[in-house]
């Protein structure tokens, strides 16, 4: 009878703990910004509660550069990104790795006690980077222990295909 129980109460466990896992996935929003110039230069992504859960964004310069930047990264894996030989992070796309190198490091703020971390893909890897975003569904990025996986929308599509010099 004992043992049937534990067994019991393992399925339940066993059954509430995806059920939990499942509840903590973030929902991405994405938007589309841009000027006269560049009517889709930007794009950002934010968590489900609004623009106070700013997580990330693609930028694209006028010479067709593309800029990924990370919000709310902790201090020590900030400090460790760039002080690191490298000093970049990766975005992945369909399987390929993009480097990107850090050019930007700035304080996100005390009511959050982050940092936002800003690089830059390699200008002769753009425009690939660019034609595989806009053909994915999903891609990833990482810096030290932060991964972010995000939606590609008809916003990124449309930021992927108009990011051109």
């Amino acid at each position: 009878m004992k043992r049937l129980a534990t067994i019991f109460v393992a399925m339940l466990l066993l059954a509430i703990v995806p059920a939990q896992a499942a509840s903590v996935a973030v929902t991405y929003v994405t938007e589309l910004f841009g000027g006269e110039k560049q009517p889709a230069s930007r794009v950002t992504f934010h968590g489900s509660c609004g623009d106070e859960c700013y997580a990330a964004s693609l930028v694209c310069d006028v010479d067709g550069g593309v800029n990924f930047t990370f919000a709310d990264v902790e201090a020590k894996i900030a400090a460790k990104a760039i002080t690191r030989k490298a000093r970049n992070f990766t975005v992945n796309v369909n399987g390929v790795a993009y480097p990107f190198f850090i050019t930007t490091l700035s304080y996100g703020g005390e009511m959050y006690d982050t940092w936002l971390v800003e690089g830059q893909v390699e200008n002769s890897r753009a425009a690939d980077f660019r034609g595989a975003l806009a053909k994915a569904t999903h891609f990833s990025s990482s810096i030290g222990s932060v991964v972010l996986t995000l939606p590609v929308t008809a916003d990124v599509k449309t930021w992927a295909t108009a990011c051109v010099p």
